[in-house]
């Protein structure tokens, strides 16, 4: 495949009541920063049709051209008409990159028009970097339980598809640029669609399970008794002007729903004051909040006879940081500090978490700086999980099951050093 006839990022603009939904509008502000380091073009792809105002929204992210599709077939989405057109536009205009909001919505219909351009489409980054010296796009995320960085590329296929979770990035415009409107109509023969909408009711919108936009949040982990002890959390949530959360073994304890879940499987927030009560710290919820202003722990651990321990853990890395000393560990502690908030010291915590030298984990490259279980003797001859210290048949990337053989990814596992 010659990737130099693959050109311009596109960023599929998802709406909702005649609203883009604020995820789009985050993604058009990040892919606008990895489009000028390309030296490419930002297209945001609209279906359907938008006001006036929800444009001058796009505009404002920085993007060189809107394209708006209609047609008879997009009514109401629909996994398989959203499909086939984004299969037709990609194999007609080639963009070198396609980046869709991780909504329900969009990663149900993201891997199905990847899988039909035979492509790879990862998900859930928590960052994206552009590579100068290949021209691929770094799709980092954590992996292996956080234990590691997984730096996901797709270094042949174009183009490359990628879901993102909502509220990582900021909305930050660039500004408005002279920016090109194109509309196109693509019909989609309705009986082929494969669903059937037999009503629909707007869901009553209950403010206390918006968390998006809290200014204070209370959070409760695993460490809470049961339910009878909610109405403290509660309580404190209320004084403080704010909402209450949780981690996701919360949720799995029925204790409360899901769309208070804060973390890699639940909701990314940016309080201004963040409190969690019996948190354990895991590195897949404290990514729900690392860009909170203001973080407070309160935990105790009785078989260890000190508080806090998740917080305990993050200060002393930040100490031995501070002092240029090397993380303890799996580095698990350290990603916590730096999520903490290091002040001076921050940006190299950072710095020196996501970004450490790459380990090979290519067929005939074993790995390198693997997880322990990994080293030594594979406990699954021939199965390439094995070699990263994973279950048979998982690829350690939420997929539940390998690479697609017609989808080549190129997975490299950052480890602190």
């Amino acid at each position: 495949m010659d990737k130099s006839m693959y050109r311009d990022m596109w960023v599929y603009v998802e709406q909702e009541a005649g609203q883009a939904l604020p995820v789009s509008l985050e993604l058009c502000c990040e892919a606008r920063k990895l489009c000028d380091a390309a030296g490419e073009k930002l297209v945001a792809v609209v279906v359907g049709s938008l006001p006036e105002a929800e444009l001058a929204k796009i505009r404002a992210c920085g993007v060189d051209a809107i394209l708006t599709v209609s047609g008879t077939g997009y009514e109401y989405p629909n996994v398989d008409a959203w499909a086939a057109l984004f299969t037709k536009l990609c194999e007609e205009r080639r963009p070198s990159a396609v980046l869709v909001g991780g909504t329900i919505f969009g990663r149900d219909f993201a891997p199905r028009f990847a899988c039909r351009l035979g492509t790879g489409c990862t998900s859930d980054a928590t960052e994206l970097v552009y590579d100068e010296k290949t021209g691929c796009i770094e799709f980092v995320e954590p992996a292996v339980g956080g234990r590691l960085m997984a730096v996901i590329t797709v270094p042949e296929a174009r183009p490359q598809v990628g879901t993102i979770r909502p509220g990582t990035f900021k909305l930050s415009p660039a500004g408005e640029r002279p920016c090109a409107l194109e509309e196109l109509r693509v019909d989609f023969p309705v009986s082929e669609i494969r669903t059937e909408i037999l009503g629909f009711e707007r869901e009553a919108l209950d403010e206390s399970l918006n968390i998006a936009d809290a200014e204070a949040i209370v959070c409760v982990g695993n460490g809470i008794k049961g339910a009878e002890s909610l109405g403290r959390y509660r309580r404190l949530a209320e004084l403080l002007g704010g909402k209450l959360a949780c981690t996701r073994p919360v949720f799995d304890r029925g204790l409360l729903p899901f769309k208070l879940v804060i973390g890699q499987s639940g909701a990314v927030v940016k309080p201004k004051l963040y409190i969690c009560f019996g948190v354990s710290g895991a590195i897949n919820h404290v990514t729900g909040f690392a860009d909170a202003a203001k973080k407070a722990a309160v935990n105790s651990d009785p078989a260890r006879g000190r508080a806090c321990p998740a917080l305990a853990r993050g200060r002393a890395a930040l100490r031995r940081a501070r002092r240029g000393a090397r993380p303890r560990g799996d580095g698990s502690a350290h990603r916590l500090a730096a999520a903490l908030g290091a002040g001076a010291g921050q940006e190299k915590l950072r710095h020196h978490n996501l970004r450490p030298h790459a380990a090979r984990t290519q067929p005939g490259h074993p790995a390198q700086h693997a997880p322990r279980a990994a080293r030594g003797q594979p406990r699954h001859p021939g199965d390439p999980a094995s070699r990263h210290g994973l279950p048979p048949g998982d690829d350690g990337l939420g997929t539940g099951g390998q690479a697609r053989a017609g989808a080549p990814r190129r997975v490299r596992g950052r480890r602190p050093r």
